[in-house]
């Protein structure tokens, strides 16, 4: 058995393995609640629970951080770091590989800010360098993707649209909040594309091992449904947006002429 299956199975073992702890958890002290969990608000993929379970069940390394004082800024450089190693091994097409590596570095995104929160050193210079090392991990996974589908030009542009997709959905967020708008939530947000993108490079081990023309269907699939939806999703957040602020300066307007009027 190569490297990518025992990835993946030691990756699929491990989310059981979460799953049954936290069912556990949930028959004697009820579900977990995290205010990161409110703050993402509804996901098409990931359900509350879901992501009530995940923060959940990093706790345990949040406190072993605090224990070796650790700072939320070194858990995202190393967050960083895997993210990268796990673009060079979906490169390699080392996808099971890829996938596991892409999980832990995910489980350092999700710690940084929950270390942050545990430590009270939350700031916004720290949240603007989770922002750009999210930005740079999904870009190196895709990148990771494209370079294994370099020699296929319908995939490799299937994966340009997917970096599309997620740089724009990415983009509607920012300007919205530069705005002083509330971002609309939509599909294909970061989590959503991980889920897709992990879950698809997990899985591609097992579409080797069943043999066939197309090992690469699971990755496929989650690509043409990052580019699909997520094109969507940007175009619909983006005219929200603008829908927004049209009506924000029409309400501005009427109110300094009713201030005219008054004033006359």
């Amino acid at each position: 058995m190569d490297i990518d299956a025992l990835s993946s199975i030691a990756l699929g073992s491990l989310l059981v393995l979460i799953a049954s702890a936290y069912v556990v958890r949930v028959a004697r002290a009820g579900r977990a609640h995290h205010p990161r969990v409110d703050a993402e608000g509804k996901s098409a993929l990931l359900t509350k629970d879901v992501m009530e379970m995940l923060c959940w069940s990093v706790q345990p390394v949040v406190a072993l951080c605090v224990r070796l004082r650790l700072t939320p800024d070194a858990v995202t450089y190393a967050s960083l770091v895997l993210g990268c190693a796990a673009g060079v091994a979906l490169g390699a097409g080392h996808f099971g590989l890829g996938a596991l590596i892409a999980t832990v570095a995910a489980g350092g995104d999700a710690i940084d800010g929950l270390l942050a929160r545990r430590l009270g050193v939350s700031s916004v210079a720290g949240e603007v360098l989770d922002a750009a090392v999210d930005r740079y991990v999904d870009f190196a996974l895709l990148a990771g993707v494209a370079f294994h589908f370099r020699g296929d030009a319908a995939r490799l542009l299937l994966v340009f649209a997917a970096i599309l997709a997620s740089f724009m959905v990415s983009y509607s967020t920012a300007k919205a909040e530069s705005l002083h708008v509330a971002p609309p939530r939509g599909s294909m947000r970061r989590v959503e594309r991980a889920v897709l993108l992990v879950g698809a490079a997990a899985l591609t081990p097992a579409a080797v091992a069943l043999g066939g023309r197309w090992p690469d269907v699971p990755m496929l699939l989650a690509l043409a449904t990052i580019s699909i939806l997520g094109n969507i999703s940007a175009v619909q957040r983006l005219g929200s947006i603008r829908a927004a602020v049209r009506e924000r300066a029409r309400y501005a307007t009427h109110d300094v002429r009713v201030g005219k009027a008054a004033a006359e």
